[in-house]
């Protein structure tokens, strides 16, 4: 079991449990119906636990089946709650629902479809498994690593494009700009607040250019100040001029 053929089972198995669902909603919905949160032919549920069945049986192939069974209904059950509740977190959209089913958990899982799926898992050992080596041994390791590299940007561009992941990003900076507007408004809101509260000093300065604008500048002073002392000489002058 080497990384390469495990990521390859992983797309593989994506690819064909997207056509299991597609054929179970369309016929039960009487219409096509995507199953996927994703726009592509691939639902990474199913990929995500062909991976974890793959490792388990690495781990329990040399046990009876009956204890692989009960393995492989905890396996596909926790990782069907975990994965329903973080699509609900990151999507906020349930994609499969089973709260009318007989003791669901948040509508998550349920007894019925955790055996179904224990079920499935030991079909999927049996026949799928083998049928991925099969698929697999026909292609060369450089074939395999193109077509994971491949199947990765895809994945990758769907999941940004489906998710709204660019438009969420947006958003959150157009918030954060109307947050720092709003700060700088209320902080200079403040300062007019602080300016009405204390009257008197606007007050104070006002009077205080009242008092500069009254007050002349020296050069004025200096210039009356030698007007008056000419016209004090000249007077002086005249009178005694009169007394001789």
């Amino acid at each position: 079991m080497s990384i390469d053929k495990l990521i390859f089972d992983f797309f593989l198995f994506s690819g064909v449990g997207w056509v299991i669902e597609v054929l179970y909603r369309s016929v039960r919905y009487k219409r096509p119906v995507n199953p996927g949160f994703l726009y592509g032919p691939y639902v990474p549920l199913y990929g995500a636990g062909a991976t974890v069945l793959i490792m388990t049986h690495h781990f329990i192939s040399g046990e009876n089946i009956l204890v692989r069974a009960l393995v492989y209904l905890a396996v596909t059950t926790a990782l069907e709650y975990l994965t329903g509740e973080a699509l609900l977190l990151i999507f906020r959209k349930r994609y499969w629902d089973y709260s009318r089913n007989f003791m669901n958990l948040r509508g998550h899982i349920c007894p019925s479809f955790s055996l179904a799926w224990a079920a499935a898992s030991i079909v999927f050992e049996l026949i799928l498994y083998p049928i991925s080596g099969f698929v697999a041994g026909h292609l060369t390791l450089a074939e395999i690593r193109t077509v994971n590299v491949a199947m990765a940007f895809a994945y990758m561009a769907d999941f940004f494009y489906s998710s709204g992941l660019v438009y969420r990003v947006r958003e959150a900076k157009l918030r954060y700009d109307d947050f720092v507007r709003e700060r700088v408004r209320s902080i200079s809101g403040g300062f007019n607040r602080r300016r009405v509260m204390v009257p008197a000093l606007d007050i104070a300065r006002r009077r205080l250019v009242g008092i500069r604008n009254e007050i002349p500048d020296a050069g004025e002073v200096l210039r009356r100040y030698r007007s008056y002392r000419d016209d004090f000489v000249r007077r002086a002058g005249v009178l005694e001029w009169r007394k001789k």
